[in-house]
């Protein structure tokens, strides 16, 4: 049986593991049902296990899941949400180092991780990690223009099956800043796995289109996509549609890595206020939206000022995104407990 083990991007993944993972999180959900409702507690399948979540970038969603689901399971968790400041990462240690250090490669029964949940500022930071780490690495986003997401594309597909039932087939928008963005190349190789007919629209204002990887896999994988400027014009074409915020630190961090031009950056953003309301969840949207019943996503952050879905439609029965936020707490459970079964396994054959 094929496992998972490091889970740095979503390419990696295969239809037997997705499935698995999206079995094992319907049995934690069900699970947090009952210990809510019957007061029923659930196996401690982490019971002991060491988690490292290590963030070099903010995070309120994915940090507090990845925490609560490893606490939930039983595991001792050791959290630097500000590790960029409060650690060595401020002393310009290299990543190889604390890897190592933390996996065990000095003397390996005196690890102190068993797993490591990484958020890095750099593009290629998971892949690295798990390189130099003797424990699984879990990519809790990287950044970048090329940047993934790979457990946020997991429960995203999760909710995606929740809300329209399991099928072949998928239309879906990804709405507002695709290119500085990191769903779309986490949310990709997922759908293409699970919907062989699937059908993908872009709508972005001009410079926050598709970037050039995500519209060469979909090139690749010769899946039909169609891109506009108007986000009216595709919420009556898709099943899905996934709204993006724009990605204003993202922008900053590569403007200061000389990734892109502090003017272009400002023309950039410039160019998306005057034309906001065509990336947003209106009134007006929701209601042409209703023919197809087309449902609305979110990863979150909504930014207060941006309001990419707007406050008099965020509680209309379409908008979905506070239960897709939701989906994290059991799907982070279950890649956890997935990757562990794997490292007992290795541990267990030296």
């Amino acid at each position: 049986m094929e496992r998972l083990y490091h889970l740095t991007k979503s390419e990696g993944l295969s239809l037997p593991i997705i499935e698995r993972l999206f079995q094992r999180t319907e049995f934690y959900e069900e699970g947090l049902r009952k210990k809510v409702t019957e007061r029923i507690a659930l196996p401690r399948d982490l019971d002991g296990v060491r988690v490292y979540i290590v963030f070099l970038e903010e995070s309120t969603r994915t940090y507090s899941t990845f925490n609560s689901a490893a606490l939930e399971l039983g595991a001792l968790v050791t959290g630097f949400p500000l590790a960029k400041v409060f650690s060595s990462f401020a002393k310009e240690e290299a990543l190889k180092h604390a890897m190592e250090f933390w996996s065990g490669a000095g003397i390996s029964y005196l690890r102190l991780a068993d797993i490591i949940v990484l958020r890095h500022f750099e593009v290629d930071a998971a892949e690295r990690a798990a390189g130099f780490s003797r424990v699984p690495i879990i990519n809790a986003g990287t950044g970048g223009e090329d940047g993934e997401h790979p457990t946020q594309g997991l429960l995203d597909n999760y909710g995606f099956r929740k809300f329209l039932g399991k099928s072949n087939s998928l239309s879906i928008a990804f709405m507002g800043d695709v290119r500085f963005s990191r769903i779309v190349l986490s949310e990709l190789p997922i759908l293409h796995l699970l919907y062989p007919n699937l059908k993908v629209y872009i709508a972005a204002p001009e410079g926050f289109g598709l970037n050039t990887k995500a519209r060469n896999y979909l090139i690749e994988k010769k899946i039909p996509f169609e891109e506009t400027k108007d986000g009216r014009e595709v919420v009556n074409e898709c099943q899905i549609c996934y709204v993006l915020r724009v990605q204003k630190n993202r922008l900053k961090d590569l403007v200061e890595g000389g990734l892109l031009k502090g003017e272009e950056a400002e023309r950039l953003l410039q160019l998306y206020q005057e034309n906001r309301d065509n990336y947003a969840v209106t009134k007006e949207l929701y209601e042409i939206s209703e023919r197809k019943g087309t449902i609305f996503c979110h990863p979150g952050p909504i930014s207060e000022k941006e309001q990419e879905i707007r406050p008099e439609v965020e509680n209309l029965p379409r908008v979905k995104f506070l239960k897709q936020w939701a989906y994290g707490f059991p799907m982070r459970m279950a890649i956890l407990a997935e990757s562990w079964e794997t490292q007992r396994e290795i541990d267990m054959a030296r």
